[in-house]
């Protein structure tokens, strides 16, 4: 059945780890060296709390939000998808999370302003517009350093089978 999301879903919500919070800034980080993630250096973003929320699902497409008045990013968890524990989930969540840390600049650039935005029609144009352009340059570098990652795994256990360490 259908359950959309709201923001009565957010109090259940749950705190990453540190292995988790580790993970994701890494490819968050790594996104700041960038031309583009420039503007991440005016923010303090590693200390924006960061929670999964169970009632981001697969079925309401909602993969995270921003609440000013908590100042904490939601993410929608692995377990929604049922994957396997310790996968690359948290990674494939960075472009997500670099999304709604953009959210998190254009408040705090200017509360009024994102306040005027955030009516419905004038958002998709106004913030969801600037904050996907953002994720989608965001998730190419996030692609490149998992696929650059996952190579030197499978070489790092290539060598380990033929003992060439």
């Amino acid at each position: 059945m259908f359950k959309p999301f709201t923001l009565f879903d957010l109090p259940e919500s749950y705190p990453l780890n540190e292995n988790e919070r580790s993970r994701i800034f890494r490819y968050v980080d790594r996104y700041a060296e960038t031309m583009e993630g420039a503007w991440l250096h005016a923010l303090n973003y590693r200390a924006i709390k960061l929670k999964w929320c169970c009632g981001m699902t697969q079925e309401n497409g909602i993969m995270g939000c921003f609440a000013a008045m908590t100042d904490t990013i939601y993410l929608q968890p692995e377990d929604v998808y049922e994957a396997v524990p310790g996968s690359a989930w948290v990674e494939l969540m960075a472009p997500t999370l670099i999304h709604e840390l953009r959210h998190v600049w254009q408040w705090r650039s200017n509360p009024l302003k994102y306040l005027f935005c955030a009516i419905p029609v004038l958002r998709e144009i106004t913030l969801e517009r600037d904050a996907r352009e953002i994720e989608e340059h965001a998730q190419k570098i996030c692609d490149k350093l998992m696929e650059t990652e996952d190579s030197w795994k499978f070489e790092l256990a290539q060598r380990r089978k033929h003992g060439n360490s």
